[in-house]
């Protein structure tokens, strides 16, 4: 089974609405974590939670974390909401660029994921769409 890390920068929004939506998606074919690049120990933000709610996913009990270089060293793959995040681990643990992607970039789309953070419930509704089907259109492998 493919492990997958989701990475944003504070664990709050992004990435633990993408960790959500492929839990369910890609059920029996990848481990899925989320992590954040400055992160540590927050909840899901309430926006980000009740758009997962509201579209039938549920993020549990998340709590922020920081990505570990031995978390990277570990996963099969490492899916960021940006170019400048996946700059920064790649730069950080070169030997691991190869497994590094931005979620647009491996879903063969264009652009980053927006951060809605701080922002009102219509630009988390935005950003889940675009994680949504971004990650509808990855066909994982196990």
């Amino acid at each position: 089974m493919k492990k997958v890390i989701f990475v944003c920068t504070g664990n709050t929004c992004r990435s633990p609405m993408a960790e959500a939506v492929a839990k369910k998606l890609w059920e029996g074919k990848a481990e899925v974590i989320s992590r954040g690049l400055g992160a540590g120990g927050m909840g899901i933000t309430k926006y980000a939670a009740d758009v997962l709610a509201e579209n039938g996913f549920d993020a549990g009990e998340h709590i922020s974390a920081s990505l570990t270089a031995e978390e990277v060293a570990a996963a099969d793959l490492v899916l960021t909401m940006t170019e400048s995040h996946k700059r920064v681990i790649s730069d950080a643990l070169p030997q691991f660029a190869y497994k590094v992607h931005t979620l647009c970039e491996y879903a063969g789309k264009d652009g980053d994921i927006p951060d809605p953070y701080m922002m009102g419930k219509q630009e988390y509704e935005a950003c889940f769409e675009k994680i949504y089907g971004c990650i509808k259109a990855i066909d994982i492998q196990e």
